[in-house]
């Protein structure tokens, strides 16, 4: 493990640096308890198939979809990827304009504008506009948090059992607008109740004319009238 950080130039002696190592989920982790099945919270376990679960790592679009995330966190600035045989490695920097700030997903009304930088390539990777408007605790979303009609949703509990909580929603949302160019004409709206990590069925996109710009919209919302987070 040393070995590999010191290849890395975070790993240099003049350099402090915090290492994570994450192993990487396999079946055998998550054994049956007292002859009964103690389900994973995501069935996936990229430690059996590591070419499967990880193929996302050598996909070119990946630097534009880790871009489309920085803007909608509270603090991380930077992400890097080191890289391997299969795939370059990449750097991502957030900078936000002058009079900006981040998003913090309590403020009633604000906003945060700036760019993403390939700083690899001193290019630009994205650039984006964020608006944001939240009113926690605030009538009547207070008062509909307290129904016996209010949303339910499963959770496993210390002892790995499955159980039915209030859900934890707040009134609180924003939406980004943001475009990349050097790309294809092309337009992609995602819903994020938290960010926007996963695609499928809530990812609307087209494709229009000639040109090499790609727009994105993301919707991020948290008070919803179903479980499920889809209601509108």
């Amino acid at each position: 493990m040393h070995t590999i950080v010191g290849e890395q130039h975070q790993g240099q002696p003049a350099n402090s640096y915090l290492m994570l190592w994450i192993p990487l989920r396999m079946r055998q982790h998550v054994p049956p308890r007292n002859g009964n099945s103690y389900g994973a919270i995501i069935e996936k376990f990229p430690g059996d198939d590591a070419s499967q679960e990880l193929s996302f790592l050598h996909e070119p679009s990946l630097p534009g979809r880790i871009a489309s995330i920085l803007p909608l966190l509270k603090s991380l600035e930077s992400v890097e990827f080191a890289g391997n045989q299969n795939a370059d490695g990449f750097k991502l920097k957030l900078a936000l304009d002058a009079d900006s700030r981040r998003v913090d997903h309590k403020s009633r009304a604000m906003k945060a504008t700036g760019i993403v930088q390939e700083t690899r390539s001193r290019g630009e990777q994205l650039r984006f506009y964020v608006r944001q408007v939240a009113q926690p605790a605030s009538a009547p979303f207070q008062q509909l948090q307290r129904l016996d009609t209010w949303p339910k949703t499963m959770r496993q509990n210390a002892s790995g059992a499955r159980e039915q909580v209030s859900d934890t929603s707040e009134a609180e949302g924003a939406v980004m607008i943001a475009h990349a160019d050097g790309d294809v004409a092309h337009l992609q709206l995602r819903w994020a109740v938290f960010l926007p990590t996963e695609e499928g069925t809530q990812t609307y996109e087209a494709s229009f004319g000639s040109g090499k710009r790609r727009y994105q919209i993301v919707l991020h919302g948290q008070f919803f009238v179903d479980a499920g987070r889809r209601g509108r």
